[in-house]
């Protein structure tokens, strides 16, 4: 591959096109993010020609070439054995110069939501996001990026996540806490999705025990919303765990018999 300087005679003319090897293209870490390499692992594990796209290089007036966008995909690249990547090459004019275009070439893209990222990998029959839709079309429910209906849910994010444990879980986390968002009329709330989640991994006793889901409706989402919240609050510490314990001793307020947790929490 051959790229002359004088070829460009404009500081905003197109690139050149040229697949270059990757053992010939360097990053300057000066303006580059530090790499994450289980980053790369997990692009150069299962490496995707059409998902790769070009790598944003720049030739500096030494016949080196320095990549300004693209440095995770050049090591996933080498990860995967491959000898070379398509880039579009531009002259450098300095490191300055590199560095603004880092910038310019990041600072402006916007990263998918949690809910762009469900809409696209539904219909690309994605496992996790399939199964989401599955247990909500089960259970009655519909994603809405801004839910106010009582069937409507937005925390799909966090549904892919449980997901990733099984239907059954994913379906009875979702169910109990539909069933005690209903006495509210508001829709499922991710923290109280998250409270729920990591009681059904650390209570005894299964949470569509049908005491405690009967439980959950008497006090309704507010107060077990509320609950978490103060909890939060006086302990300083978020997290799933500070609102599911939360979530439990307002549960377990006034009974004899008491739901408890796995390690005598």
């Amino acid at each position: 591959m051959t790229l002359e300087p004088e070829a460009f005679d404009d500081r905003n003319m197109p690139g050149k096109m040229a697949y270059v090897g990757v053992n010939v293209l360097y990053c300057d870490t000066t303006y580059q993010r530090p790499l994450r390499g289980s980053k790369a692992r997990r692009i150069g594990k299962d490496w995707q020609w059409r998902r790769c796209g070009v790598l944003i290089v720049e030739k500096r007036a030494d016949g080196t070439l320095w990549v300004v966008d693209g440095q995770h995909r050049l090591e996933a690249a080498r990860i995967a054995g491959l000898a070379d990547v398509p880039c579009i090459i531009f002259p450098s004019l300095g490191i300055a110069d590199e560095a603004g275009d880092f910038l310019g070439a990041n600072v402006d893209r916007k990263p998918l939501s949690s809910s762009e990222r469900y809409i696209a990998a539904v219909v690309a029959n994605e496992e996790t996001a399939q199964m989401a839709k599955s247990v909500m079309d089960e259970l009655g429910l519909y994603y809405n990026s801004h839910p106010r209906a009582t069937n409507s849910i937005g925390c799909v994010g966090q549904l892919r996540d449980m997901a990733k444990d099984g239907r059954e879980v994913l379906k009875r986390v979702l169910y109990v806490a539909h069933m005690a968002a209903l006495v509210d009329n508001i829709p499922v709330d991710t923290n109280l999705l998250k409270a729920l989640y990591w009681l059904n991994k650390n209570m005894h006793e299964p949470i569509d025990d049908p005491r405690f889901v009967g439980r959950l409706q008497q006090l309704g989402a507010k107060v077990l919303l509320r609950a978490g919240f103060v909890a939060v609050e006086l302990s300083g510490k978020g997290g799933d765990r500070v609102r599911g314990i939360a979530v439990l001793q307002e549960v377990n307020k006034g009974r004899r018999k008491k739901f408890t947790l796995k390690g005598g929490e």
